[in-house]
């Protein structure tokens, strides 16, 4: 499956490239360190998974998403993120994200993260899955 890693921050992308790389089936196709060089790569590159971090500030990602969604209907997009907050989990599922996962969590979560988007399933990391049920 190719993917797309989009993060602004080149030691989260080392770290989940290398994760990605023991994953069998996976390849990372491009890395864009802002959303709009992830929608010029989904656009030419057609990914099948965009991991896409999330910076909460300004809600951005929200259009983003949509955009992404716009250009690749089918494609699965997991969020990372810092923010454990239901807003945040609830705006990106909203928005179209196939997960949500924590950055802080992405080394023992990825592979499974990606199994469970892969299979028309949500993913939400499982320290903050029973936040977002009590909303």
């Amino acid at each position: 499956m190719k993917v797309l890693l989009v993060d602004k921050t080149d030691k989260t992308l080392e770290a989940i490239q290398s994760i990605l790389e023991k994953i069998k089936g996976i390849e990372v196709i491009a890395v864009a360190k802002d959303y709009q060089a992830a929608i010029q790569f989904t656009t030419e590159l057609k990914p099948e998974i965009i991991i896409m971090d999330i910076n909460g500030s300004d809600f951005q990602f929200e259009k983003i998403l949509k955009q992404l969604i716009n250009v690749i209907p089918n494609v699965k997009i997991i969020t990372t993120s810092l923010y454990s907050d239901s807003r945040y989990v609830l705006r990106a599922l909203n928005a179209g994200a196939s997960g949500y996962m924590l950055k802080d969590r992405a080394y023992e979560e990825l592979a499974k993260a990606i199994r469970v988007i892969v299979s028309n399933k949500t993913y939400i990391s499982p320290g903050i899955a029973g936040i977002v049920k009590e909303e």
